[in-house]
């Protein structure tokens, strides 16, 4: 993404979720394994009205990515290992209980195949792709933030999380469950 673009979506995002976050931007953190040194677009604490309604976690991170690429769909799949790996991290003294990706993977996959391959009926997207990369992305704590003219929406694998109409989900640990092996922590 050209800074120009980056820096417009994150204002964007930022603007739209000011109603019911605290949001830092460009955030430094580290990782743990060498200290190598990581930077997170948009770091979030829900404020008392996200925690009115149902919001429980504490913070959590937002990557911002352009889906205007020669490999959209690589780039998305890199972003997903880097979301994971930014759960794992410490931005401002906090660790993210999950990072979500923006926009979401439907507008990467629709972005190659019109690009990369023609809008060829052959190559086209389909569900189960989408489905597949989505269920990965709930097993690593990576979610999609969704943004419409009339709510805010958060999903781990297309179910929802919270939105800003209905509140939390009433699904307990979507999201936020921790996967080791095969075992949910």
């Amino acid at each position: 993404m050209t800074k120009e673009r980056e820096d417009r979506a994150r204002n964007h995002v930022a603007k739209i979720l000011g109603d019911l976050f605290y949001v830092k931007e460009e955030v430094p953190g580290s990782w743990p394994v060498d200290g190598r040194n990581l930077r997170l677009d948009l770091l979030l604490r829900p404020n008392e009205k996200a925690r009115s309604m149902g919001f429980d976690v504490d913070a959590f991170g937002i990557e911002l990515k352009d889906p205007q690429s020669n490999e959209s769909v690589k780039k998305y799949l890199d972003c997903v290992i880097q979301a994971y790996t930014y759960t794992l991290c410490e931005f401002d003294g906090m660790r993210p209980s999950f990072v979500l990706i923006y926009p979401q993977k439907e507008k990467f996959f629709e972005h190659d195949w019109k690009n990369k391959y023609s809008s060829s009926e052959n190559e086209k997207p389909n569900r189960r792709e989408m489905s597949i990369v989505g269920r990965l992305m709930q097993r690593a704590n990576v979610g999609e933030l969704l943004l419409t003219d009339e709510k805010i929406q958060i999903e781990f694998g297309g179910a929802r999380f919270f939105d800003s109409v209905k509140g939390r989900s009433k699904v307990k640990g979507l999201g936020i469950k921790r996967q080791v092996g095969s075992q949910k922590y």
